[in-house]
C-alpha cells in the first residue's frame, strides 16, 4: 500500500520518447529512490532558481576583466599573476 504524499498534489500526462522516458528513470532511480514525480519536482525547483538567477543578472552590469580574474583566483585557490608592461623605448 502506498503512502498519500505530503502537501496538495496535481496528477497530469506527459508526452516524451523512448530515450527521454529512460533518462528520466535512470535518473530517478540515482537521485530520488526511483520516484519520477520527485525528479520532475526537483527539476520544476532548479528551472525556478535559474529563471531568478538570470532576472538578477540582467540588472547587474558585466565583470571586469580584473573582477573576474579576481573571482576566478577565488574559487580556484591560485594568485593572480599580473604581467609587468615593458617601457616604451
Amino acid at each position: 500500500m502506498t503512502r498519500p504524499r505530503p502537501g496538495k498534489t496535481f496528477t497530469f500526462s506527459i508526452s516524451v520518447d523512448a530515450e527521454t522516458r529512460r533518462i528520466l528513470k535512470a535518473e530517478a532511480r540515482r537521485t530520488h529512490a526511483g520516484n519520477v514525480s520527485a525528479l520532475i519536482a526537483a527539476l520544476a525547483k532548479d528551472a525556478k532558481r535559474k529563471a531568478a538567477f538570470a532576472k538578477y543578472l540582467a540588472g547587474v552590469p558585466p565583470m571586469t576583466n580584473e573582477e573576474r580574474d579576481e573571482m576566478v583566483s577565488e574559487i580556484t585557490g591560485k594568485p593572480i599573476v599580473r604581467r609587468r608592461r615593458k617601457r616604451a623605448a
